[in-house]
Parts: C-alpha cells; structure tokens; sequence
C-alpha cells in the first residue's frame, strides 16, 4: 500500500499537520542527502511480513527523493535522481 509523509507547521502556539507527498509503498528507512533532499526507502510489503516472513524472500524496494518543495524522484541504482 501507499505510505505518505506530513509536513508539521507550528503557528500561534499550534502544531499542525498538512499532507505533502504520497509515497509509494511504506517507509521503512530515510536520510537527508548532501543537497539536504529526503531520500526514503519504501517498500510494497507490510514490515512485519518482511522480518517474520521466511528467509530469503523477496520484497518489492523503492528508494525516493523527496526534494523541499515536494517534488518526489526516483533514485536510479547509480545513485543519480
């Protein structure tokens, strides 16, 4: 299933919640690259189906770039957007 990410903004004391990017699959693992980008991992499976799952099967992989503004990327194997 699809996974998303919300951007937090605080105003007048409040925190709010607003949606930003729909990913595809569930976030399982992220870091900031060196231009600062979201890079997040994703996959189609639900986690706990991976670690209690037999070993050695296969689970779908996305690896993402979600730059500030939002715009959502690819990232070939190379490690190119």
């Amino acid at each position: 299933g699809a996974g998303s990410l919300v951007r937090v903004d605080a105003s007048e004391g409040r925190w709010r919640a607003i949606p930003w990017v729909t990913l595809p699959g569930a976030p399982m693992a992220y870091a900031l690259d060196e231009a600062g980008d979201l890079v997040v991992g994703t996959t189609d499976q639900r986690l706990d189906a991976i670690v209690c799952g037999r070993a050695g099967t296969f689970a779908p992989a996305h690896v993402m770039r979600v730059t500030r503004d939002g715009r959502l990327a690819p990232v070939e194997p190379d490690g190119r957007p």
